[in-house]
């Protein structure tokens, strides 16, 4: 939350755009009831590897809480992070987690971004709100996709 606040402050000083994602990983409860705790850790790890390995240096991620992550981008306006966004959306998809069983974990993630583009007054709570808000309509229509807030 510093991170954010820190970066809030910049962008507001530079009038630069910073986007806020929120990546809920998609019926993460049942991979630790089906598959257990060890491979609900095992797709967390994934997770943020593939989020980290798409993102530059100066980007941040970090977990959320639960199964969800949240991204730091400064200098990223929303439609920039929308494309980078849908990347890790497809990516997380089409990635294969093998249970020691030999099951195949079927992974996806629900994406929310929102963006200071046309308020950088926002605060790092509003625009938090915004990115939350956007995620729970990825979820309400259908998850694994990507919402940009409103």
């Amino acid at each position: 939350m510093e991170h954010i606040r820190n970066e809030i402050a910049r962008a507001q000083r530079s009038h630069c755009s910073l986007t806020i994602v929120l990546i809920d990983l998609d019926h993460f409860k049942r991979i630790n009831d089906t598959w257990g705790h060890p491979a609900g850790d095992m797709v967390l790890k994934k997770a943020a590897s593939i989020f980290k390995a798409q993102i530059r240096q100066c980007d941040m991620v970090g977990r959320y809480g639960g199964e969800e992550f949240m991204m730091i981008l400064p200098d990223t306006a929303l439609s920039g992070a929308a494309i980078l966004i849908e990347r890790c959306r497809a990516t997380l998809a089409n990635t294969v987690i093998i249970a020691d069983n030999g099951e195949r974990i079927p992974i996806s993630g629900s994406f929310g971004l929102a963006s200071n583009d046309k308020q950088l007054a926002l605060s790092a709570d509003e625009l938090i709100k915004q990115a939350d808000n956007a995620l729970y309509q990825a979820k309400a229509n259908g998850r694994n996709r990507v919402e940009l807030a409103k």
